[in-house]
């Protein structure tokens, strides 16, 4: 885990009428997973792997709320709310993303890019070229 130090940013998007008025948001320090929970990790926790398709080193997917709330509990942490997730996603930065205004296939998928032909690696899901 690392140490996300507290901050105030401004949270919300008028592109997204759920997400106004933009407001100022500040989170106390607290700490995230600085990597992926795999299914190892998942099933060491939980006892178990829900994914048909198992390898140990790939993210665990396809789990409850519930799942992984308790998931998080057992560790002895939580989900960060909103605001932290979001200020975490910000990296510092004024931008919706740490790499700028728009949505950007580089480095997240998203509706636009999530329907091109998948398939799955050793490191997680991959664009078929």
């Amino acid at each position: 885990m690392i140490l996300l130090e507290a901050g105030c940013f401004q949270m919300g998007r008028k592109e997204f009428v759920s997400e106004e008025p933009i407001h100022n948001v500040c989170v106390s320090s607290f700490y995230l997973d600085k990597f992926k929970v795999t299914q190892e990790n998942f099933a060491s926790v939980m006892g178990s792997n829900p994914l048909t398709r198992k390898a140990n080193d790939i993210p665990v997917v396809d789990v409850s709320w519930i799942e992984a709330e308790q998931y998080g509990r057992e560790k002895g942490g939580r989900f960060p709310s909103e605001a932290e997730w979001k200020c975490a996603n910000r990296a510092g930065t004024s931008s919706p993303y740490f790499w700028g205004e728009d949505m950007d296939g580089d480095f997240a998928w998203f509706q636009e890019n999530s329907t091109l032909g998948l398939k799955m690696e050793k490191s997680g899901w991959m664009r078929l070229e």
